[in-house]
Protein backbone atom coordinates (compact mmCIF):
# COMPACT_ATOMS: atom_id res chain seq x y z
CA UNK A 1 0.00 0.00 0.00
CA UNK A 2 2.46 2.70 -1.12
CA UNK A 3 -0.16 5.47 -1.24
CA UNK A 4 -1.34 4.71 2.29
CA UNK A 5 2.26 4.55 3.52
CA UNK A 6 2.92 7.98 1.99
CA UNK A 7 -0.16 9.45 3.64
CA UNK A 8 0.81 8.04 7.04
CA UNK A 9 4.37 9.37 6.66
CA UNK A 10 3.05 12.86 5.92
CA UNK A 11 0.58 12.54 8.81
CA UNK A 12 3.28 11.55 11.31
CA UNK A 13 5.23 14.64 10.31
CA UNK A 14 2.32 16.84 11.51
CA UNK A 15 2.14 15.30 14.99
CA UNK A 16 3.24 17.73 17.76
CA UNK A 17 5.53 16.90 20.64
CA UNK A 18 3.90 15.28 23.68
CA UNK A 19 4.65 18.34 25.80
CA UNK A 20 3.38 20.85 23.22
CA UNK A 21 0.83 23.38 24.41
CA UNK A 22 -1.20 25.47 21.98
CA UNK A 23 -4.26 27.69 22.01
CA UNK A 24 -7.54 26.09 20.83
CA UNK A 25 -7.39 28.04 17.55
CA UNK A 26 -3.90 26.67 16.88
CA UNK A 27 -5.07 23.14 17.65
CA UNK A 28 -8.05 23.68 15.29
CA UNK A 29 -5.71 24.65 12.46
CA UNK A 30 -3.50 21.62 13.19
CA UNK A 31 -6.47 19.23 13.26
CA UNK A 32 -7.69 20.56 9.91
CA UNK A 33 -4.18 20.22 8.46
CA UNK A 34 -3.99 16.59 9.63
CA UNK A 35 -7.36 15.76 8.08
CA UNK A 36 -6.33 17.32 4.78
CA UNK A 37 -3.05 15.40 4.89
CA UNK A 38 -4.97 12.14 5.26
CA UNK A 39 -7.17 13.07 2.29
CA UNK A 40 -10.35 13.80 4.23
CA UNK A 41 -13.21 13.99 3.26
CA UNK A 42 -12.22 11.75 0.32
CA UNK A 43 -11.93 11.80 -3.46
CA UNK A 44 -15.48 11.04 -4.54
CA UNK A 45 -18.29 13.57 -4.62
CA UNK A 46 -20.20 13.86 -1.37
CA UNK A 47 -23.91 13.21 -1.15
CA UNK A 48 -26.21 15.69 0.53
CA UNK A 49 -25.98 14.26 4.04
CA UNK A 50 -22.18 13.96 3.86
CA UNK A 51 -21.79 17.50 2.53
CA UNK A 52 -23.93 18.89 5.36
CA UNK A 53 -21.86 16.90 7.88
CA UNK A 54 -18.57 18.39 6.53
CA UNK A 55 -20.05 21.87 6.74
CA UNK A 56 -21.19 21.27 10.31
CA UNK A 57 -17.71 20.03 11.24
CA UNK A 58 -16.16 23.20 9.88
CA UNK A 59 -18.64 25.27 11.91
CA UNK A 60 -17.71 23.21 14.96
CA UNK A 61 -14.00 23.96 14.46
CA UNK A 62 -14.82 27.70 14.26
CA UNK A 63 -16.70 27.35 17.58
CA UNK A 64 -13.68 25.55 19.02
CA UNK A 65 -11.34 28.46 18.09
CA UNK A 66 -13.50 30.75 20.23
CA UNK A 67 -12.23 28.89 23.32
CA UNK A 68 -9.16 31.17 23.06
CA UNK A 69 -11.13 33.78 24.98
CA UNK A 70 -11.59 31.62 28.08
CA UNK A 71 -8.79 29.07 27.85
CA UNK A 72 -5.05 29.01 28.29
CA UNK A 73 -2.78 26.89 26.14
CA UNK A 74 -3.80 23.24 26.11
CA UNK A 75 -2.02 19.93 25.69
CA UNK A 76 -3.14 17.59 22.91
CA UNK A 77 -5.11 15.40 25.32
CA UNK A 78 -6.93 18.38 26.85
CA UNK A 79 -7.71 19.82 23.42
CA UNK A 80 -9.20 16.51 22.27
CA UNK A 81 -11.34 16.26 25.43
CA UNK A 82 -12.76 19.77 24.88
CA UNK A 83 -13.40 19.01 21.20
CA UNK A 84 -15.16 15.74 22.03
CA UNK A 85 -17.37 17.44 24.63
CA UNK A 86 -18.24 20.19 22.17
CA UNK A 87 -19.16 17.64 19.49
CA UNK A 88 -21.20 15.54 21.95
CA UNK A 89 -23.24 18.58 23.00
CA UNK A 90 -23.95 19.63 19.41
CA UNK A 91 -27.45 18.84 18.17
CA UNK A 92 -27.12 17.92 14.51
CA UNK A 93 -29.62 16.53 12.04
CA UNK A 94 -29.07 16.77 8.28
CA UNK A 95 -31.79 18.28 6.14
CA UNK A 96 -33.63 15.71 4.09
CA UNK A 97 -36.21 15.75 1.34
CA UNK A 98 -39.85 16.06 2.30
CA UNK A 99 -41.10 12.77 3.74
CA UNK A 100 -44.36 11.60 5.21
CA UNK A 101 -42.92 10.60 8.59
CA UNK A 102 -40.45 12.51 10.76
CA UNK A 103 -38.77 11.12 13.88
CA UNK A 104 -37.92 14.01 16.19
CA UNK A 105 -37.12 14.63 19.80
CA UNK A 106 -39.81 16.50 21.78
CA UNK A 107 -37.62 19.61 21.85
CA UNK A 108 -37.26 19.49 18.05
CA UNK A 109 -40.98 18.92 17.52
CA UNK A 110 -42.22 21.66 19.88
CA UNK A 111 -43.45 24.63 17.85
CA UNK A 112 -43.66 22.75 14.52
CA UNK A 113 -46.90 21.87 12.76
CA UNK A 114 -47.86 18.36 11.66
CA UNK A 115 -50.90 16.65 10.18
CA UNK A 116 -50.68 13.98 12.90
CA UNK A 117 -48.42 13.68 15.93
CA UNK A 118 -47.57 10.76 18.21
CA UNK A 119 -45.53 11.56 21.33
CA UNK A 120 -44.33 8.37 23.01
CA UNK A 121 -42.32 7.33 26.05
CA UNK A 122 -44.11 9.68 28.46
CA UNK A 123 -43.89 7.63 31.66
CA UNK A 124 -43.41 9.13 35.11
CA UNK A 125 -39.67 8.40 35.28
CA UNK A 126 -38.86 10.09 31.98
CA UNK A 127 -41.28 13.05 31.65
CA UNK A 128 -40.09 15.16 33.34
CA UNK A 129 -36.69 13.45 33.73
CA UNK A 130 -34.91 13.22 37.09
CA UNK A 131 -33.10 16.31 38.31
CA UNK A 132 -29.48 16.41 37.13
CA UNK A 133 -27.70 19.58 38.35
CA UNK A 134 -24.20 20.49 37.21
CA UNK A 135 -21.80 18.85 39.71
CA UNK A 136 -19.20 21.64 39.39
CA UNK A 137 -21.45 24.53 40.43
CA UNK A 138 -23.07 25.19 43.80
CA UNK A 139 -26.56 23.68 43.72
CA UNK A 140 -28.06 26.60 45.66
CA UNK A 141 -26.63 29.01 43.08
CA UNK A 142 -28.01 26.94 40.21
CA UNK A 143 -31.48 26.93 41.75
CA UNK A 144 -31.29 30.65 42.50
CA UNK A 145 -30.66 31.47 38.84
CA UNK A 146 -32.95 28.68 37.57
CA UNK A 147 -30.31 26.87 35.57
CA UNK A 148 -31.54 23.86 33.52
CA UNK A 149 -31.91 20.59 35.44
CA UNK A 150 -31.11 22.28 38.76
CA UNK A 151 -34.39 21.62 40.58
CA UNK A 152 -37.53 19.54 40.28
CA UNK A 153 -39.63 22.72 40.17
CA UNK A 154 -37.61 24.07 37.24
CA UNK A 155 -37.83 20.74 35.37
CA UNK A 156 -41.59 20.48 35.97
CA UNK A 157 -42.13 24.05 34.74
CA UNK A 158 -40.02 23.49 31.61
CA UNK A 159 -41.55 20.15 30.61
CA UNK A 160 -45.07 21.33 31.35
CA UNK A 161 -44.41 24.16 28.89
CA UNK A 162 -43.06 21.70 26.27
CA UNK A 163 -46.12 19.46 26.77
CA UNK A 164 -48.46 22.39 26.21
CA UNK A 165 -46.60 23.32 23.03
CA UNK A 166 -46.84 19.75 21.74
CA UNK A 167 -50.60 19.78 22.35
CA UNK A 168 -50.94 22.46 19.65
CA UNK A 169 -48.68 20.91 17.02
CA UNK A 170 -51.33 18.93 15.11
CA UNK A 171 -55.11 18.49 14.81
CA UNK A 172 -54.81 14.90 16.02
CA UNK A 173 -52.24 14.01 18.69
CA UNK A 174 -51.59 10.79 20.62
CA UNK A 175 -49.60 10.79 23.87
CA UNK A 176 -48.47 7.32 24.98
CA UNK A 177 -46.28 5.65 27.58
CA UNK A 178 -44.83 2.11 28.00
CA UNK A 179 -46.48 -0.19 30.52
CA UNK A 180 -43.26 -1.94 31.57
CA UNK A 181 -39.52 -1.47 31.61
CA UNK A 182 -38.35 -5.09 31.72
CA UNK A 183 -40.23 -6.35 34.82
CA UNK A 184 -40.89 -2.94 36.40
CA UNK A 185 -44.39 -1.53 35.91
CA UNK A 186 -44.54 2.08 34.70
CA UNK A 187 -47.18 4.78 35.12
CA UNK A 188 -48.13 7.68 32.86
CA UNK A 189 -46.50 11.04 33.43
CA UNK A 190 -48.46 13.42 35.64
CA UNK A 191 -48.30 15.94 32.77
CA UNK A 192 -50.63 13.85 30.57
CA UNK A 193 -53.09 12.59 33.19
CA UNK A 194 -55.67 15.20 32.16
CA UNK A 195 -55.77 13.81 28.60
CA UNK A 196 -58.65 11.47 27.77
CA UNK A 197 -57.44 7.84 27.84
CA UNK A 198 -57.60 5.98 24.53
CA UNK A 199 -57.58 2.17 24.43
CA UNK A 200 -55.72 0.22 21.78
CA UNK A 201 -58.86 -1.45 20.47
CA UNK A 202 -60.35 2.00 19.77
CA UNK A 203 -57.95 2.58 16.89
CA UNK A 204 -59.72 2.47 13.55
CA UNK A 205 -56.78 1.32 11.48
CA UNK A 206 -57.12 -0.08 7.97
CA UNK A 207 -56.10 -3.68 7.44
CA UNK A 208 -52.67 -3.86 5.89
CA UNK A 209 -50.15 -6.67 5.53
CA UNK A 210 -46.80 -6.45 7.25
CA UNK A 211 -43.62 -6.65 5.20
CA UNK A 212 -43.22 -10.32 6.14
CA UNK A 213 -46.80 -11.04 5.10
CA UNK A 214 -46.33 -9.17 1.82
CA UNK A 215 -43.27 -11.28 1.00
CA UNK A 216 -45.11 -14.47 1.92
CA UNK A 217 -48.14 -13.52 -0.18
CA UNK A 218 -46.07 -12.46 -3.18
CA UNK A 219 -45.82 -16.07 -4.34
CA UNK A 220 -48.35 -18.90 -4.05
CA UNK A 221 -47.35 -21.59 -1.55
CA UNK A 222 -47.71 -25.29 -2.06
CA UNK A 223 -48.31 -27.35 1.06
CA UNK A 224 -47.05 -30.91 1.31
CA UNK A 225 -47.59 -32.80 4.54
CA UNK A 226 -45.53 -35.93 5.14
CA UNK A 227 -45.79 -37.58 8.54
CA UNK A 228 -43.93 -40.78 7.72
CA UNK A 229 -40.20 -41.25 7.97
CA UNK A 230 -38.27 -43.85 5.97
CA UNK A 231 -38.55 -47.31 7.47
CA UNK A 232 -35.64 -48.71 9.42
CA UNK A 233 -33.12 -50.75 7.45
CA UNK A 234 -30.42 -53.21 8.38
CA UNK A 235 -27.69 -50.56 8.13
CA UNK A 236 -29.36 -48.15 10.54
CA UNK A 237 -28.49 -48.70 14.17
CA UNK A 238 -30.79 -47.48 16.92
CA UNK A 239 -30.46 -47.43 20.67
CA UNK A 240 -32.78 -46.43 23.46
CA UNK A 241 -34.17 -49.65 24.89
CA UNK A 242 -37.50 -49.30 26.66
CA UNK A 243 -37.47 -45.52 26.06
CA UNK A 244 -38.26 -46.19 22.37
CA UNK A 245 -41.63 -47.65 23.37
CA UNK A 246 -42.27 -44.95 25.96
CA UNK A 247 -41.71 -42.08 23.54
CA UNK A 248 -43.43 -43.81 20.60
CA UNK A 249 -46.51 -44.09 22.81
CA UNK A 250 -46.22 -40.52 24.10
CA UNK A 251 -45.57 -38.94 20.65
CA UNK A 252 -44.28 -40.78 17.56
CA UNK A 253 -42.37 -37.74 16.37
CA UNK A 254 -40.38 -37.55 19.60
CA UNK A 255 -39.31 -41.20 19.29
CA UNK A 256 -38.26 -40.62 15.67
CA UNK A 257 -36.42 -37.36 16.42
CA UNK A 258 -34.60 -38.64 19.48
CA UNK A 259 -33.69 -42.20 18.52
CA UNK A 260 -33.28 -41.92 14.75
CA UNK A 261 -32.26 -38.29 14.19
CA UNK A 262 -30.30 -38.10 17.45
CA UNK A 263 -32.00 -34.82 18.41
CA UNK A 264 -31.41 -33.76 21.98
CA UNK A 265 -31.79 -30.48 23.83
CA UNK A 266 -28.71 -28.98 25.43
CA UNK A 267 -28.33 -30.05 29.03
CA UNK A 268 -29.10 -27.43 31.64
CA UNK A 269 -26.17 -26.66 33.96
CA UNK A 270 -26.91 -27.90 37.45
CA UNK A 271 -25.25 -27.20 40.77
CA UNK A 272 -24.26 -30.37 42.60
CA UNK A 273 -25.83 -33.63 41.41
CA UNK A 274 -28.90 -33.82 39.22
CA UNK A 275 -31.74 -36.30 39.77
CA UNK A 276 -30.31 -38.87 37.35
CA UNK A 277 -26.92 -38.88 39.08
CA UNK A 278 -28.49 -39.23 42.52
CA UNK A 279 -30.55 -42.15 41.23
CA UNK A 280 -27.46 -43.83 39.77
CA UNK A 281 -25.62 -43.59 43.08
CA UNK A 282 -28.55 -45.12 44.94
CA UNK A 283 -28.91 -47.92 42.36
CA UNK A 284 -25.25 -48.78 42.64
CA UNK A 285 -25.30 -48.80 46.45
CA UNK A 286 -28.26 -51.18 46.61
CA UNK A 287 -26.65 -53.46 44.03
CA UNK A 288 -23.50 -53.75 46.16
CA UNK A 289 -25.50 -54.44 49.32
CA UNK A 290 -27.59 -57.21 47.78
CA UNK A 291 -24.58 -58.84 46.17
CA UNK A 292 -23.30 -59.25 49.72
CA UNK A 293 -26.57 -60.12 51.45
CA UNK A 294 -28.01 -62.32 48.67
CA UNK A 295 -31.29 -63.10 50.46
CA UNK A 296 -33.87 -62.06 53.03
CA UNK A 297 -32.54 -64.49 55.64
CA UNK A 298 -29.11 -62.87 55.81
CA UNK A 299 -30.72 -59.42 55.97
CA UNK A 300 -32.75 -60.18 59.07
CA UNK A 301 -29.86 -62.15 60.61
CA UNK A 302 -27.61 -59.07 60.73
CA UNK A 303 -27.45 -57.17 63.98
CA UNK A 304 -28.22 -53.45 63.77
CA UNK A 305 -24.57 -52.51 64.30
CA UNK A 306 -23.47 -54.92 61.56
CA UNK A 307 -26.10 -53.58 59.18
CA UNK A 308 -25.09 -50.01 59.95
CA UNK A 309 -21.46 -50.86 59.24
CA UNK A 310 -22.41 -52.58 55.98
CA UNK A 311 -24.42 -49.56 54.80
CA UNK A 312 -21.61 -47.11 55.62
CA UNK A 313 -19.00 -49.28 53.88
CA UNK A 314 -21.24 -49.63 50.84
CA UNK A 315 -21.79 -45.87 50.64
CA UNK A 316 -18.03 -45.23 50.84
CA UNK A 317 -17.37 -47.77 48.09
CA UNK A 318 -20.15 -46.40 45.89
CA UNK A 319 -19.10 -42.78 46.17
CA UNK A 320 -15.44 -43.55 45.46
CA UNK A 321 -15.91 -43.69 41.68
CA UNK A 322 -18.22 -40.68 41.62
CA UNK A 323 -15.77 -38.63 43.68
CA UNK A 324 -13.03 -39.41 41.16
CA UNK A 325 -15.30 -38.33 38.30
CA UNK A 326 -16.64 -35.16 39.98
CA UNK A 327 -14.03 -33.95 42.48
CA UNK A 328 -15.13 -30.34 42.05
CA UNK A 329 -18.57 -31.29 43.45
CA UNK A 330 -17.68 -33.79 46.13
CA UNK A 331 -16.03 -31.44 48.59
CA UNK A 332 -15.88 -32.48 52.23
CA UNK A 333 -19.14 -30.85 53.33
CA UNK A 334 -21.10 -31.94 50.25
CA UNK A 335 -19.84 -35.53 50.57
CA UNK A 336 -20.89 -35.59 54.21
CA UNK A 337 -24.41 -34.42 53.34
CA UNK A 338 -24.71 -36.94 50.49
CA UNK A 339 -23.58 -39.81 52.74
CA UNK A 340 -26.17 -38.81 55.32
CA UNK A 341 -28.90 -38.72 52.66
CA UNK A 342 -27.91 -42.13 51.28
CA UNK A 343 -27.74 -43.73 54.73
CA UNK A 344 -31.23 -42.50 55.63
CA UNK A 345 -32.82 -43.84 52.42
CA UNK A 346 -30.94 -47.17 52.37
CA UNK A 347 -31.47 -47.96 56.05
CA UNK A 348 -35.19 -47.19 55.84
CA UNK A 349 -35.50 -49.20 52.63
CA UNK A 350 -33.84 -52.26 54.15
CA UNK A 351 -36.19 -51.96 57.12
CA UNK A 352 -39.05 -52.16 54.63
CA UNK A 353 -37.45 -55.19 52.93
CA UNK A 354 -37.24 -56.96 56.32
CA UNK A 355 -41.03 -56.94 56.52
CA UNK A 356 -41.34 -59.08 53.38
CA UNK A 357 -41.75 -62.84 53.23
CA UNK A 358 -38.54 -64.83 52.59
CA UNK A 359 -36.93 -64.27 49.18
CA UNK A 360 -33.62 -64.67 47.38
CA UNK A 361 -32.12 -62.09 45.07
CA UNK A 362 -31.88 -64.11 41.86
CA UNK A 363 -30.24 -61.46 39.60
CA UNK A 364 -28.95 -57.88 39.80
CA UNK A 365 -28.51 -55.62 36.77
CA UNK A 366 -29.25 -58.56 34.49
CA UNK A 367 -28.59 -57.72 30.86
CA UNK A 368 -29.67 -59.64 27.76
CA UNK A 369 -30.37 -59.11 24.05
CA UNK A 370 -33.83 -59.47 22.53
CA UNK A 371 -35.85 -58.29 19.57
CA UNK A 372 -39.38 -56.98 19.02
CA UNK A 373 -40.71 -56.42 15.48
CA UNK A 374 -37.20 -56.37 13.97
CA UNK A 375 -35.98 -53.84 16.54
CA UNK A 376 -32.95 -55.18 18.46
CA UNK A 377 -33.01 -54.28 22.15
CA UNK A 378 -30.62 -54.48 25.06
CA UNK A 379 -32.55 -55.07 28.28
CA UNK A 380 -31.09 -54.38 31.73
CA UNK A 381 -33.25 -55.31 34.72
CA UNK A 382 -32.42 -53.74 38.09
CA UNK A 383 -33.35 -56.77 40.17
CA UNK A 384 -35.12 -60.15 40.03
CA UNK A 385 -36.19 -61.88 43.25
CA UNK A 386 -37.19 -65.50 43.66
CA UNK A 387 -39.92 -65.96 46.26
CA UNK A 388 -40.34 -68.91 48.63
CA UNK A 389 -42.85 -70.57 46.29
CA UNK A 390 -40.31 -70.52 43.45
CA UNK A 391 -41.96 -67.70 41.50
CA UNK A 392 -39.96 -64.76 40.18
CA UNK A 393 -40.53 -61.05 40.71
CA UNK A 394 -39.03 -58.11 38.75
CA UNK A 395 -38.25 -54.87 40.59
CA UNK A 396 -37.31 -51.56 39.02
CA UNK A 397 -35.78 -48.90 41.28
CA UNK A 398 -37.36 -45.46 40.84
CA UNK A 399 -36.47 -42.15 42.46
CA UNK A 400 -39.30 -40.31 40.65
CA UNK A 401 -43.06 -40.61 40.58
CA UNK A 402 -44.46 -43.93 39.29
CA UNK A 403 -47.80 -45.73 39.15
CA UNK A 404 -49.06 -49.05 37.83
CA UNK A 405 -51.55 -47.04 35.79
CA UNK A 406 -48.56 -46.16 33.56
CA UNK A 407 -48.63 -49.74 32.18
CA UNK A 408 -52.06 -49.83 30.62
CA UNK A 409 -53.77 -48.66 27.39
CA UNK A 410 -52.52 -48.96 23.83
CA UNK A 411 -50.23 -46.00 24.52
CA UNK A 412 -48.78 -46.75 27.98
CA UNK A 413 -46.97 -43.94 29.78
CA UNK A 414 -44.16 -46.20 31.04
CA UNK A 415 -43.99 -49.62 29.35
CA UNK A 416 -40.58 -50.50 30.83
CA UNK A 417 -41.73 -53.24 33.24
CA UNK A 418 -44.26 -54.72 30.78
CA UNK A 419 -41.33 -54.91 28.32
CA UNK A 420 -39.21 -56.76 30.88
CA UNK A 421 -41.88 -59.35 31.64
CA UNK A 422 -42.75 -59.76 27.96
CA UNK A 423 -39.17 -60.56 26.97
CA UNK A 424 -37.94 -62.47 30.04
CA UNK A 425 -37.40 -66.22 29.71
CA UNK A 426 -38.25 -66.71 33.39
CA UNK A 427 -41.81 -67.37 34.61
CA UNK A 428 -42.38 -63.92 36.06
CA UNK A 429 -45.31 -63.72 38.47
CA UNK A 430 -45.05 -60.07 39.41
CA UNK A 431 -43.58 -56.69 38.53
CA UNK A 432 -43.19 -53.67 40.78
CA UNK A 433 -41.61 -50.27 41.16
CA UNK A 434 -39.34 -49.92 44.18
CA UNK A 435 -39.87 -46.26 44.98
CA UNK A 436 -36.79 -44.79 46.65
CA UNK A 437 -37.99 -41.29 47.37
CA UNK A 438 -36.80 -39.82 50.66
CA UNK A 439 -40.35 -38.95 51.77
CA UNK A 440 -42.04 -42.00 50.23
CA UNK A 441 -40.40 -45.44 50.37
CA UNK A 442 -42.76 -48.12 49.09
CA UNK A 443 -43.51 -50.83 46.54
CA UNK A 444 -46.03 -50.29 43.76
CA UNK A 445 -46.77 -53.25 41.56
CA UNK A 446 -48.90 -56.05 40.25
CA UNK A 447 -48.71 -59.83 40.69
CA UNK A 448 -50.50 -62.92 39.47
CA UNK A 449 -51.50 -63.74 43.06
CA UNK A 450 -51.13 -62.23 46.50
CA UNK A 451 -47.36 -61.85 47.03
CA UNK A 452 -47.60 -60.67 50.64
CA UNK A 453 -45.81 -57.41 49.83
CA UNK A 454 -47.40 -54.15 50.88
CA UNK A 455 -48.17 -51.96 47.86
CA UNK A 456 -48.31 -54.85 45.37
CA UNK A 457 -51.82 -55.89 44.42
CA UNK A 458 -52.93 -59.11 42.77
CA UNK A 459 -54.46 -59.06 39.33
CA UNK A 460 -57.84 -60.10 40.76
CA UNK A 461 -58.03 -56.73 42.50
CA UNK A 462 -57.07 -54.81 39.36
CA UNK A 463 -59.63 -52.27 38.24
CA UNK A 464 -61.92 -53.78 35.60
CA UNK A 465 -61.57 -50.78 33.29
CA UNK A 466 -57.80 -51.23 32.89
CA UNK A 467 -57.21 -54.50 30.98
CA UNK A 468 -58.12 -57.86 32.40
CA UNK A 469 -57.92 -60.00 35.52
CA UNK A 470 -56.06 -62.92 33.98
CA UNK A 471 -52.23 -62.93 34.23
CA UNK A 472 -51.35 -64.81 31.00
CA UNK A 473 -53.90 -62.75 29.06
CA UNK A 474 -52.45 -59.54 30.50
CA UNK A 475 -48.93 -60.48 29.39
CA UNK A 476 -50.28 -61.38 25.94
CA UNK A 477 -51.93 -57.96 25.67
CA UNK A 478 -48.73 -56.23 26.74
CA UNK A 479 -46.83 -58.11 24.05
CA UNK A 480 -49.39 -56.99 21.47
CA UNK A 481 -49.13 -53.34 22.57
CA UNK A 482 -45.32 -53.45 22.54
CA UNK A 483 -45.28 -55.17 19.15
CA UNK A 484 -47.63 -52.52 17.71
CA UNK A 485 -45.43 -49.69 19.03
CA UNK A 486 -42.30 -51.42 17.69
CA UNK A 487 -43.87 -51.86 14.25
CA UNK A 488 -44.88 -48.18 14.20
CA UNK A 489 -41.34 -47.12 15.05
CA UNK A 490 -39.81 -49.58 12.57
CA UNK A 491 -42.08 -48.52 9.72
CA UNK A 492 -41.30 -44.83 10.25
CA UNK A 493 -44.55 -43.64 11.79
CA UNK A 494 -43.42 -40.24 13.03
CA UNK A 495 -46.40 -37.91 13.01
CA UNK A 496 -46.62 -35.26 15.72
CA UNK A 497 -49.38 -36.61 17.95
CA UNK A 498 -48.85 -36.01 21.69
CA UNK A 499 -50.92 -38.44 23.73
CA UNK A 500 -52.19 -35.92 26.28
CA UNK A 501 -51.83 -32.69 24.34
CA UNK A 502 -50.01 -29.90 26.11
CA UNK A 503 -49.39 -32.05 29.17
CA UNK A 504 -47.25 -34.39 27.04
CA UNK A 505 -45.54 -31.48 25.28
CA UNK A 506 -44.65 -29.91 28.62
CA UNK A 507 -42.36 -32.88 29.34
CA UNK A 508 -40.71 -32.74 25.90
CA UNK A 509 -37.75 -30.53 25.00
CA UNK A 510 -38.01 -30.92 21.20
CA UNK A 511 -40.84 -28.46 20.53
CA UNK A 512 -38.59 -26.18 18.51
CA UNK A 513 -38.02 -29.11 16.16
CA UNK A 514 -41.59 -30.37 15.75
CA UNK A 515 -43.02 -26.78 15.87
CA UNK A 516 -46.31 -28.09 17.16
CA UNK A 517 -47.43 -24.59 18.15
CA UNK A 518 -47.45 -23.63 14.46
CA UNK A 519 -49.83 -26.45 13.59
CA UNK A 520 -52.79 -25.02 15.45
Amino acid sequence: CPQLALLLTDYLATLPQDSSKLYPSQWANLFNQQLITLGWPGERALNSAEFQLVERWQELMIEFTQFDIISNKLTLDSALIYLQQLASNTVYQPQTANTSIHLLTPLEAAGLQFDYLWVMGLHDNAWPPPVNPNPFLPIALQRQYKLPHASSEQELFFYRKITQQLMHCAPEIIFSYPLFNKERALRPSALILNITPFEENNFELPDCATLVEQIRLSNPLETYEDQNAPALNDLEKTSGGSAIFKFQAACPFRAFAQFRLGAQALTTPHEGLNAKERGSILHRALEIIWRKLKNHQQLIALAETELTTLIHQTIDTTLLDFIKQRPHIFKARFTQIEKKRLYKIISEWLSLEKQRSPFTVYALEESYQTQIANIPLTIRIDRIDQLADGSYFIFDYKTSLASINYWFSDRPDDPQLPLYISTSKLPINGIAFALLRSHSLQFKGLSSADAGISGIISIEKLSADLMCNDWPTLITQWRRVLNDLAEQFYSGKAHCNPKNGQQTCRLCDLQTLCRITEQH
